[in-house]
């Protein structure tokens, strides 16, 4: 015997509030399978405003009011849906008395702005589209005004230019009291000439004028012997020597993250693995090193930041400070810096009992924010000590003039391939081994790590620019968008992907006439992928995979 499940398929989902207001209402063309749950969750505080000149004008910014991820799940499990809606969307309360222009947008992984042409009555709005992800309300208005902080480095300048003189004062004072002691000498000779003896001429108490003359050359030649450079310090800001154009210089420096963490003690470099290992065991949160941290982010939601500063690793992670014990755990609230204001409490991990209570609040955090724990990796991030030099010569340290002028010029992002680092630590570390060991790794690559290997513009030479073939049955200008991760599901290594072949596949609307590829989850496979758009980040990741992208004029 067997048992037969049907399965029905519901049009219309919405969602109440508690007071029977209608928040959302989803009207399908084709049906949703009953299995599925709409999921609303409002994620506005992610958002202030968006820019793109093109959609709300020139000057101009999209001020969010309020910002939705809407999806359907199965088991707790986001699933892709393939059909047409109609969408009923309450606008957020400090909207509805608004006489401002507004606009539905929807906001693409990347951060790209699709304006979904929705149409306001009352104190609703509505719209259509084919697909669900984070939509954002705006209210458009003029681009807000940055000002700029005073510069007051003339200060420094100045102060600097006084020391100067100061101490060029102090040397002539010096040289001059220096000469004042020598003098003496010539007058004592001065008498001896003048004696009437007719022998005292003969004398010859000139050699003895003439002995220190001898010996000068020696006095002058002792100032050329270039004293050694005192060991460089790598903490920013510390000053050190060094050899340019044959002359000693002062300089300062200016460290990054990884150049501290290279030159760390053992058990610093103990800390961060574990700490490093524990933040990737959970469920799609990746890391990005930049100059001054290494972020650890899942989608946009930022989780947590590291750093390193003397003896200790620098932990910082989004979770309120007020709503724990300073005592016990021993953080610092640095919500007041707007760079630190998503992580906002700070703990200077420096004894197994601090990594103890940082693995502990990394598990609390993680649970709060709803990210589920997957495997746990093992992958050592010791990595041997490096000179400065030897930093300063791969970009991981920057030498300053005393003029302020970098060597190297702007070095305020430097994106540094970690993975890079550790795997050429790990084969030196291999390399007393007489049998190499071969493992063939699989291509994964995912935006984060895509923009690390990879700059936009060289992104932008790799893009093929091909005459598009007319295709029977399509017409209009309908675009669509299909993600890289949905690609990858349902095509194998070296197919091509075009409009034809997705809709062969029903990934995208019969009607659709053109294709933009996005960005999104992992590209696994060697693909040549035709559309009439592409993001950056998806060509990158199509790129580095071994395919192609191969857009259409």
């Amino acid at each position: 015997s067997a048992t037969l499940t049907i399965i029905g398929f519901r049009k219309q989902h919405v969602i109440i509030d508690t007071d029977g207001t209608l928040i959302l209402k989803i009207d399908a063309t084709k049906g949703v399978l009953e299995t599925y749950s709409l999921n609303f969750k409002d994620v506005t505080p992610q958002y202030t405003y968006l820019e793109n000149e093109e959609l709300f004008g020139e000057g101009k910014v999209g001020y969010v009011g309020g910002a939705y991820d809407i999806h359907f799940t199965e088991n707790g499990t986001e699933q892709p849906v393939n059909d047409t809606f109609k969408v009923q969307l309450l606008l957020p309360v400090n909207l509805q008395s608004s006489e401002k222009e507004m606009k539905v947008v929807y906001v693409a992984d990347n951060g790209d702005v699709t304006d979904m042409n929705a149409v306001r009555d009352g104190d609703y709005m509505f719209f259509d589209t084919t697909h669900f992800s984070v939509y954002a309300i705006v209210e458009i208005d003029n681009a807000p005004v940055v000002v700029e902080e005073a510069d007051y480095s003339w200060i420094w300048i100045i102060v600097a230019i006084l020391l100067v003189l100061i101490i060029l004062a102090i040397i002539i004072i010096i040289v001059m009291r220096k000469r004042k002691g020598d003098s003496p000498v010539e007058p004592t000779e001065t008498p001896v000439e003048q004696t009437p003896a007719v022998e005292e001429p003969a004398v010859e108490e000139p050699t003895v004028v003439e002995e220190p003359a001898v010996e000068e050359p020696t006095v002058v030649e002792e100032p050329k012997v270039v004293p050694p450079a005192p060991a460089i310090k790598t903490e920013d800001g510390e000053e050190g020597q060094t050899i340019v154009n044959g002359e000693v210089v002062h300089v300062r420096y200016r460290t990054s993250f990884m150049s501290r963490l290279i030159q760390a003690e053992a058990p610093i470099q103990d800390y961060y693995t574990a700490i490093k290992n524990a933040l990737l065991s959970y469920k799609g949160v990746k890391a990005r090193t930049s100059w001054n941290f290494e972020s650890f982010n899942k989608a946009r939601v930022q989780c947590a930041k590291l750093n390193v500063k003397g003896n200790a690793l620098q932990v910082y992670l989004a979770l309120n400070p007020n709503e724990y014990n300073a005592n016990k755990y021993h953080f610092v609230d640095v919500s007041d810096k707007p760079k630190l204001d998503k992580v906002p409490m700070m703990l200077k991990v420096k004894s197994e009992r601090g990594l103890k209570y940082a693995l502990e609040l990394i598990e609390e955090m993680m649970n709060k924010l709803g990210i589920e724990r997957g495997e746990t990796p093992e992958v050592d991030y010791h990595m041997p000590y490096e000179t400065t030099e030897a930093l300063a010569a791969r970009d991981l340290v920057k030498v300053i003039l005393p003029s302020g002028v970098t060597l190297d010029g702007d070095e305020s992002i430097v994106k540094v391939n970690v993975g890079e680092l550790i795997e050429n630590a790990n084969a030196e570390k291999a390399s007393v081994s007489e049998t190499p060991v071969i493992v063939e790794k699989p291509v994964f690559v995912d935006a984060v790590k895509a923009d690390e290997l990879i700059s936009d513009e060289e992104a932008e030479t790799k893009i093929e620019i091909v005459e598009k073939e007319v295709q029977e049955n399509v017409k209009g200008n309908k675009l669509s968008e299909i993600n890289l991760d949905t690609i990858c599901e349902n095509f194998e290594d070296g197919e091509i992907v075009d409009l034809k072949a997705l809709k062969a596949k029903r990934l995208v609307n019969g009607k659709t006439a053109r294709i933009k590829v996005l960005a999104r989850g992992t590209m696994t496979k060697k693909l040549t992928v035709y559309a009439d758009k592409f993001s950056i980040q998806a060509v990158k990741m199509i790129t580095l995979a071994g395919g192609h992208a191969d857009q259409y004029k």
